[in-house]
């Protein structure tokens, strides 16, 4: 068994083995289910216009609003890219000869059409030829209402405080190695999420491939065929305050992740902080379950988080 705490205090920041066709596919399902509410607002829209109220200027055509084009009201479209570049001037056993090396080359793009499917498409540029590795994110997002949503393709497993931040949005320039070593990455599933009870509660659960992947450098995405997993992640935000100009906001969360492990050397590997092994892979066989906490805390000038993954 492996534990894990990990805490940070800083500075308050705001902030497939899939085939392409398996990727798609649900991402297809969830835009098929928005075709009707698209023509519920389209007819509404037609309505409204033989009333005789007019448009405000702007909002019509195809336009570059802040970060993202907008076409009409009905779609938005917002095209990212990254670029992260390391030099490394020294390790545990000494200088390095190849210093720099690139961490992130990703483009992508975000959009929503018709208010209701949001979508994300992001590739990253790597060495490595398989397509698990360089598709990130291929999903869609159907919003039912704000209690019930319905995403589909591939994307990050619910699971993990820091694994589910963006990474443009880290404390530091990596995430830590308990977290690249636990908490599984990106696989392709279905998934239900939403906000409850006035949005204090927020949930998610998911259903997928084989979710057992990680980002380390010689760990494999996948480990075999492990079967179906299911994930699943509910925080609660109990302070929320920011009518007097001051921030501070609380939420506290909890996590699971099960999933069966093929018989054979497949177990987590323990690692120091410059990612070197202190102990191998050992024979494992059966169910894994990984359970996690989350807290995070963010005031007006400082933020305060940590999380336990076992």
């Amino acid at each position: 068994m492996t534990r894990q705490i990990l805490t940070q205090i800083g500075p308050s920041r705001r902030r497939p083995h899939a085939t392409l066709l398996t990727l798609f596919a649900p991402v297809m399902v969830i835009v098929a289910l928005a075709v009707p509410a698209s023509a519920q607002q389209a007819a509404a829209t037609q309505q409204t216009m033989a009333t005789g109220k007019q448009k405000k200027n702007g909002e019509s055509g195809v336009r570059w609003d802040d970060d993202s084009i907008r076409i009409g009201d009905s779609v938005r479209i917002e095209p990212k890219f990254r670029l992260q570049g390391d030099v490394l001037l020294w390790t545990s056993t000494g200088p390095v000869d190849d210093r720099f090396s690139w961490a992130s080359r990703r483009i992508g793009v975000n959009g929503e059409l018709f208010n209701r499917v949001q979508f994300q498409v992001e590739r990253a540029f790597t060495d490595d030829d398989d397509d698990d590795t360089r598709w990130r994110d291929v999903y869609a997002d159907l919003r039912i209402n704000r209690a019930l949503q319905i995403r589909g393709g591939r994307f990050k497993v619910p699971f993990s405080l820091e694994r589910n931040t963006s990474r443009d949005e880290l404390d530091f320039l990596q995430r830590a190695t308990a977290v690249r070593a636990i908490s599984p990455s990106r696989d392709t599933g279905v998934m239900v999420h939403g906000r409850v009870a006035n949005r204090v509660v927020e949930y998610e659960v998911g259903l997928f491939q084989h979710a057992d992947g990680f980002d380390l450098a010689d760990d494999p995405n996948s480990w075999g065929d492990l079967g179906a997993t299911i994930a699943g992640r509910v925080t609660v935000a109990p302070i929320r305050d920011n009518d007097d100009g001051l921030t501070r906001d609380l939420h506290l969360g909890v996590a699971f992740v099960r999933n069966t492990i093929p018989e054979g050397l497949n177990s987590v590997v323990g690692r120091w902080f410059d990612h070197e092994r202190f102990f191998d892979r050992l024979f494992v066989n059966g169910q894994r379950t990984r359970l996690g906490a989350e807290g995070e805390w963010r005031g007006q000038r400082t933020t305060a988080k940590g999380e336990w993954l076992q």
